[in-house]
């Protein structure tokens, strides 16, 4: 278990591929974050009931998530795929990881929705901000993320990058293949409020 020798206000969390590196950037230069580069181990892991969560001094957790075909093409253009599937689930990579074999498994092998659920349920340690990272630097969402964290960062120092990664522009039957694993999973998340706060649990 990784342990942290300072409070961290907030720890910034998802399965990867969504665009929150950036936010962490900004929120670094104002407030006490995990590793943007993950160095810490606090960036991906898949609940927050695990011993590395329970033995840092957290106070707050935003969690940033996206559609998840993108995030599975974007771990695959920079070549992330297997280190990301070790961080989400603790598993070995299987023979031929490549993109096309595995929008043709058919299962979330990466795990992303058991992870998004995981968070959603809410801890006793910390409340959790869930953010939707499409529409993230929106100015209205920003003042929420900036309420929850009890900062007034001005709007200027974020900057929406644009997405690299699009599924819906690749080859055809690899798109066919991530949809017909994650469509339902996606429709989820395209219902779910951009910004939703998961109070702190008291048990």
């Amino acid at each position: 278990m990784n342990t942290i020798n300072r409070p961290i206000d907030v720890c910034i969390v998802s399965y990867g591929g969504v665009g929150c590196s950036a936010l962490m950037q900004v929120l670094n230069r104002f407030l006490k974050t995990n590793n943007p580069n993950d160095a810490d181990g606090l960036k991906h892991k898949n609940s927050p009931k695990l011993p590395i969560y329970k033995g840092n001094i957290i106070r707050k957790v935003i969690y940033v998530y996206n559609n998840p075909m993108n995030a599975v093409i974007s771990l695959y253009r920079r070549n992330f795929q297997q280190a990301q599937l070790r961080k989400l689930t603790g598993k070995k990579a299987p023979p031929n990881f490549t993109l096309k074999n595995y929008a043709k498994s058919g299962i979330d092998i990466f795990e992303m929705e058991q992870h998004f659920h995981n968070w959603a349920i809410g801890s006793n340690k910390f409340p959790i901000l869930m953010v939707n990272g499409a529409t993230m630097y929106k100015n209205t969402n920003l003042r929420k993320i900036m309420h929850f964290l009890g900062v007034n960062i001005p709007l200027l120092f974020f900057q929406q990058k644009p997405r690299k990664s699009n599924y819906k522009t690749i080859d055809p039957e690899i798109r066919e293949g991530l949809e017909k694993i994650y469509s339902k999973f996606n429709q989820r998340l395209n219902e779910y409020p951009d910004v939703k706060l998961i109070r702190r649990i008291n048990k």
